[in-house]
């Protein structure tokens, strides 16, 4: 399973980012990254990342974290203890000046990169490398 923890649902991603989830593992579920309140100290994202960790589904392969850094980097922990892929999608960046003085951008989807394991298979730390598993082909 391919599980989607960002604040940007699954299906209001493009299909070129979607084909590239279902290449890495089907089906993909989204679960909402969790709003951080700016004064939150290090004990209260640690309570976050645990309360977001009860609600991952089983058998997730592979996972796009991206919110909030702490946070993220406290759920990548637990997920790589799993044994799940994490990863950040890449994206271009087109801005255009609006006359009004506002800018707007659009991002276009690039690839997925998979985060460093900071656990190894056994939940000790480091492991070897960073590797995309492509357990499954388009």
């Amino acid at each position: 399973m391919f599980l989607n923890l960002s604040n940007h649902p699954a299906a209001h991603w493009s299909p070129e980012q979607r084909a590239a989830a279902l290449v890495l593992a089907a089906p993909i579920a989204d679960l909402g990254f969790p709003p951080v309140p700016a004064d939150a100290d290090e004990a209260a994202i640690d309570r976050l990342a645990e309360d977001c960790a009860r609600q991952l589904p089983r058998g997730v392969t592979h996972a796009l974290v991206q919110g909030e850094f702490t946070l993220t980097l406290a759920l990548v922990l637990r997920l790589q203890r799993l044994g799940a892929v994490c990863l950040a999608a890449t994206s271009t960046r087109r801005v255009q000046s609006q006359a009004d003085g506002r800018k707007l951008a659009e991002f276009s989807f690039v690839r997925f990169r998979a985060y460093p394991w900071l656990v190894g298979g056994d939940g000790s730390s480091p492991a070897p490398k960073t590797t995309l598993r492509r357990d499954r082909q388009p």
